[in-house]
């Protein structure tokens, strides 16, 4: 089974992020600039939440808030479940699952050195599931 390690090595970017003074709408062209849906929240160095499009669209637009006067920090997710590098996609899947989110910081240790998203988690259960031999045709 594919680890996340194994993931974030075929990655063609490192980790985007943000702190938590940056303007909200700053955030959403960060994302849209670089084709990603979640970033992950730092100050002084640690993480302190992640925001994600989700975020902005239930906790701005739906509620009619400036995207351009209202912080990260205002809408972002705290107390984030991380996943570390050894862990295997399945387990990615399942605590995906169970919390409801789309995105999965990766910590080695306290460090944050990655992201694992259910589109990774998709890629890589689909191109294990075309070498099955159960599925050769």
């Amino acid at each position: 089974m594919t680890t996340v390690a194994q993931v974030l090595e075929s990655k063609t970017f490192g980790l985007i992020h943000a702190e938590p003074e940056m303007p909200v709408k700053q955030a959403m062209d960060l994302m849209l600039e670089k084709h990603i849906h979640s970033l992950v929240v730092f100050e002084n160095g640690a993480m302190v939440g992640i925001v994600s499009d989700r975020d902005y669209a239930h906790k701005v637009i739906a509620k009619g808030i400036n995207p351009e006067t209202i912080r990260i920090g205002e809408i972002m997710t705290r107390n984030v479940t991380t996943i570390g590098p050894s862990a295997t996609i399945a387990e990615c899947m399942k605590i995906m699952s169970e919390g409801r989110f789309r995105h999965l910081p990766v910590a080695d240790g306290e460090r944050i050195v990655g992201m694992i998203s259910m589109t990774d988690v998709m890629r890589v259960m689909i191109a294990e599931a075309d070498t099955d031999q159960e599925w050769q045709m």
